[in-house]
């Protein structure tokens, strides 16, 4: 684990990749069919023409490119941070040297201050998992494209990096659905989605949202009551 606090250099940093994915004895060995699909997902994410003052739309293109090549990971794979690692580097790292400008010293920086670090912590992982929040069987991948434009990066930090225990999908899908009809302005939606998480990740230590008196629904509308935005 990267978390001292010093700066590795790319060398520095490929040399512990390669001890992390390779072995006998290493426990992040994936599907070998996974080396064709990781090719494949490189060249479609890079075939992205990049949007200067489109970030978000750009982002939100390429969380659909990552989802759709790789959709059928199991939820250990996908809760695994050790592999988003390996997409960051093997499929993104480019991708992400152009959307924030930064060199690959500065995407490495371990330590917890630097500002380039803190964007890019997870940025393969971030956008795949609200993709998959936001994607409802049934709905074309459109479809989840289009509600992730309604929002913003604040609006997946405040979701995919408060998770708790873990996601859950329904409920979320709720809330952002009740959030974007709510006629807030594009502002409004991003501080009530930033606080009507952080009022679920409290009420949860005590209530599951499941069991709740009148379902999921009125859990949101308690939720959305308690902070006056209904």
């Amino acid at each position: 684990m990267i978390y001292q606090d010093y700066l590795y250099s790319y060398e520095k940093f490929s040399q512990e990749y390669i001890k992390v994915f390779s072995g006998e004895n290493s426990r992040y060995k994936y599907p070998s069919q996974l080396t064709e699909v990781l090719s494949n997902l490189k060249i479609n994410v890079e075939s992205v023409e990049y949007r200067k003052n489109q970030k978000w739309q750009y982002d939100c293109i390429i969380a659909e490119k990552l989802y759709c090549g790789l959709k059928d990971l199991s939820i250990a794979i996908a809760s695994d941070r050790q592999f988003w690692w390996r997409i960051n580097v093997e499929v993104l790292s480019e991708i992400i040297k152009e959307r924030w400008q930064v060199t690959p010293e500065n995407y490495l920086d371990a330590s917890k201050k630097n500002r380039v670090q803190h964007q890019t912590r997870n940025y393969g992982g971030s956008l795949w998992w609200f993709f998959a929040l936001c994607h409802s069987p049934g709905k074309s991948t459109n479809d989840t494209l289009s509600i992730m434009s309604e929002f913003s990066t604040d609006t997946l930090v405040a979701v995919v990096e408060r998770s708790g225990d873990g996601y859950h999908k329904s409920l979320i899908q709720l809330i952002l659905n009740r959030i974007l009809h709510s006629g807030s302005n594009y502002d409004g939606r991003e501080e009530m989605v930033r606080k009507v998480m952080k009022l679920n990740s409290a009420w949860q230590e005590t209530i599951i949202p499941d069991l709740y008196k009148g379902g999921l629904n009125h859990y949101v509308d308690d939720l959305l009551k308690e902070l006056r935005f209904t």
